[in-house]
Order: C-alpha cells, then structure tokens, then sequence
C-alpha cells in the first residue's frame, strides 16, 4: 500500500487548511491516533484487537502494522476525492468544501472500510481486523442509541454524551439528515436499497463507539460490538497470569461451565467440579451421561483444573489433573478464540461462525482426559468398580442427574451381570 503524503505530517501544527475553523481530516486523525483527545484511548484498544489477533495465531509483520497507521491517518471512503481512497494535503480543500469530512473517519479506516474490498483482503493485517466484525457486530442498546437516542428521552443524555460530543466522526450533519430520513421514513427511505447509507453510516458509528466508549459504560459494552465479546476477560486472565494473580473467579467458573456443557451436552451449572463423562458404547453422542471421573475445578492437593500462562505463545492453558501422580494430566491450548467458544456455550448459546472446529479442538480434548482417566483407574487412584460376590460381578455406572436449578450431580446405579 502506498503511503501518501506522509512527509507533510510534521507541517500540520502550522498548516493553513485548518484557517477559520475548518478541519483538516489529516490532522485531525493524527492527533486522534497520537491520543492527544482521549488520553489514548484509542490506541490502547487498537493494541487490545492486535493482541488478541497475534494470541489467535495470525502474524502481523510491522510493515503491515504501520501501513494500518497510514491507513488511519490518511484513509478516506471516496476515491473521487482522494485518488487511492488516500489522502494528500493537496486534496483536503476538496474534501472540506464537500463537506464530507466524515468519510476520513480514523475510526472506519482502522478497519480498512475506506479501501475496497479486494486490496483490503489483500493485507493480513486488514483481514485480522475484519474477523472482528466491528461495524457488522452490535447490541440493541447501542443500536437503539444510534437509531432512537436523539429523540428518546431516556436515552438523549447518552446520545450527547457518547455520539454528538463528537460533531467531526459522530452526530455529523450528513448522519443526522440520513437518520432523520430513516426515522421518518420519506419515500427514498422505504424504496428497496433506500436505507443503504443509512444503515452504511450505522456501521460507522458502531466502530467510532468501539474505540470511543468510556471504560466504566455498563450499558453499552465495547466488546459486545465485536465478534470476540468475552475478549476483554482473556485479557485480564493473561494480566492476572502474568502478575501471578488469581483468576477472576467468574472467568473461571465461565471455563468450568463451558467444559461441563460441552463434555456432557447437558445444560449444567456447576462451577466447582468438571464431569468426564462418556455415552457408553455411541461415541458420536454429543449428549453423555455416564461419569467416568470427576473432578476439582480448582487443582487442590494436587487434583483438579489449573488455568496457567505458557511462556512460549503467552496464551492460557488450561491443565487438568486426574491424580496427584506425575504423567496424569492433560493440557489444553486455550487461544482467545477457543476462551470465546467456550464463554458463549457457558453462557447458553453455540456461536455457528467458530462452533465447529472449537467444538472438535475441545472433544478431542475430552477424549484424551477420557484416556487418563482410564489409565488412572486401572492404576487404581479411582478405586474399583467393580464387585466380585459369588456368582456375579456388579457393575457401578455414574449417571449425570441434573437438579431443578440446573447442577449436575452423579447417581450410582448398580448392575448385576451374572457369571
């Protein structure tokens, strides 16, 4: 990708495209990228995306991590404008006299949308940033404020605060007359293809409010408006490795629900124990109910799940352990990808866009702790099952039985197989 007008950048404290009150997109989004509006904010969140892309596995060479910067500073949505849909100082006056300064937004082009699709695809770097799906991804709440917030007054004091606080990228007079036309519905609105720039502007305003939403904002989450809405906990799971703290007890009891669900495919609760469980002789199953071994959530004595930082990749990895004997625990890879799958089985729903090979990762998963724990109670950690009394051997199979709250316990039932 080409890098225009990069040269002129030291110049724009002094330049005269910003002369009565105009604004200089370039500027503009240089002193956004540089956070001298948001204390940098808007930098730290895109590291947060770049973090959980190179924690994915995708490689980021630097050469593409400062053609994004580039991209930011100088992207702009129309090429009739700005030739390679890049801007040059020359083409500003141009642009502000259109009065379409909203198409530099810093915000979109983080994410390539001002370049076409086929050269954004081109760099990895655009394609990480597009499996975040930042724009496309949204909740009702930040929808209805986008939509609704201006006109209703339970939501007005937000919209100011959060969409016409910012009058360059935000509530722009273009987006107030094509959500006015949307509201209203004039006929070019309900017209097949009349809302389009409307509904374009829409995805605009939700990747502005990714980078641009406070911190302490529990009604509109910024990880709700991507793909990855859990990866704000993995972050603060690898923080609280790194600094050789404790998992947050609620990210841990997400991961114990999530293996539960998916080792049993049982609608279970617990947080405090994981079921090994196996469907007896159907090993295509998805539903398992018979119990081959229980276990601690938390490694006690020994036995049990710890949730651990591997130095090499810098991902978590979860290790359980069957028995307190070396050689008796397996360990799981547990990429921000596979943490997400997990979260949202926990959380009662099977994302289909990632469902598919995470499920596959994590059955194999089952099937290796299915493996230890054999080998464990042949070696006789898990006791005997079985029972020798004259003539017949009776056999103790653990059934998984799910209370009305939705906590699994084990029931043994006895079988008498004659000799």
């Amino acid at each position: 990708m080409a890098v225009a007008g990069h040269s002129e950048w030291a110049n724009c404290s002094r330049c005269t495209l910003k002369a009565d009150g105009k604004v200089c997109p370039i500027d503009e989004n240089r002193l956004r990228l540089l956070g001298k509006t948001d204390d940098g904010q808007l930098a730290r969140r895109l590291g947060d995306l770049v973090e959980i892309a190179r924690l994915n596995g995708l490689h980021l060479p630097v050469r593409d991590l400062l053609a994004l910067c580039a991209n930011m500073v100088l992207g702009y949505a129309d090429a009739k404008l700005a030739k390679e849909n890049l801007m040059t100082c020359a083409d500003v006056p141009k642009i502000q006299e259109s009065g379409q300064v909203g198409k530099a937004s810093i915000y979109a082009n983080a994410f390539g949308a001002n370049l076409p699709k086929r050269r954004a695809s081109d760099r990895p770097v655009f394609r990480a940033m597009a499996s975040f799906g930042v724009g496309e991804e949204t909740t009702n709440a930040a929808d209805g404020l986008l939509v609704y917030g201006k006109d209703d007054s339970r939501m007005q004091a937000d919209f100011e605060r959060l969409v016409s606080v910012d009058p360059i990228y935000g509530a722009t007079a273009e987006f107030r007359a094509a959500q006015d036309a949307y509201l209203e519905g004039h006929e070019g609105a309900r017209l097949e293809g009349g809302s389009t720039e409307f509904l374009e502007m829409l995805e605009a305003q939700r990747r502005r409010l990714y980078f641009s939403l406070p911190e302490s904002e529990p009604g509109y989450p910024r990880w709700s408006m991507t793909a990855f809405r859990f990866a704000g906990d993995y972050l603060d799971m690898i923080g609280s490795l790194k600094a050789k703290k404790p998992v947050s007890e609620i990210t841990r009891g997400r991961i114990t629900r999530g293996l539960n669900r998916v080792m049993t495919g049982l609608l279970l609760e617990n947080v405090d124990r994981i079921f090994i469980a196996s469907s007896g002789g159907f090993t295509q199953s998805r539903v398992s109910v018979l119990c081959d071994h229980e276990t601690p959530s938390r490694r006690q004595g020994g036995i049990g799940m710890a949730i651990k930082l591997d130095e090499e990749t810098g991902r978590a990895q979860l290790d359980v352990s069957l028995s307190p004997v070396p050689g008796n625990s397996v360990a799981f890879d547990l990429s921000p990808i596979r943490y997400e799958f997990l979260s949202r089985v926990a959380e009662g729903a099977l994302p289909a866009s990632f469902s598919n090979e995470c499920l596959e990762d994590l059955l194999a998963f089952k099937a290796k702790l299915l493996r230890k724990a054999e080998i464990v109670r042949k070696a006789g950690f898990a006791g005997d099952d079985d029972e020798v009394s004259g003539e017949a051997s009776a056999l103790t199979l653990n059934f998984i039985d799910i209370e009305p709250g939705g906590r699994g316990f084990t029931r043994p039932v006895i079988v008498r197989v004659p000799q």
